[in-house]
């Protein structure tokens, strides 16, 4: 384990915080610091979700976001119909991602592009699941969708 010198564990904190507000162009280097990916027009929301070496994120705004997993460069993005609350899932080659206009989206993982859109109803406020060859989605209705 390397020895922090006196006040590096500050300066290192004060500088990530002038980066949040701009005054930065860069991150600063972070001991086991590996990438960052910011767009700061958008908020994510849910956890990012890993399928091959693509690092898979959603935000409120609709977009989906692909990064490579060892450099953080963008790959692609995708625009859902609506406003996103939720994590994509990712099953195969396809990811799966609600809004809250209610339409499910399926994705190609590799490319971004839409393979096929599915409007189940009510808003989806939950992270798709697939199991056993069956995708399971939740809506803000207190309805449970199994598909198949």
């Amino acid at each position: 384990r390397k020895r922090l010198l006196p006040f590096e564990k500050a300066a290192r904190w004060t500088r990530t915080q002038l980066w949040t507000w701009g005054v930065f162009g860069s991150i600063p280097p972070q001991k086991g610091f590996v990438w960052a990916f910011v767009n700061r027009g958008e908020t994510f929301v849910g956890a990012p979700v890993v399928t091959g070496k693509r690092v898979v994120v959603a935000s409120r705004s609709g977009g989906v976001f692909a990064v490579d997993s060892d450099s953080g460069e963008e790959l692609w993005t995708f625009r859902a119909s609506d406003v996103v609350v939720a994590s994509p899932s990712a099953a195969g080659d396809a990811l799966f991602l609600g809004d809250v206009g209610g339409t499910l989206h399926a994705i190609d993982a590799a490319s971004g592009e839409a393979m096929w859109q599915l409007h189940v109803g009510p808003p989806i406020t939950s992270t798709p699941v697939f199991a056993g060859g069956t995708l399971y989605l939740t809506s803000e209705d207190g309805g449970l969708v199994a598909l198949e």
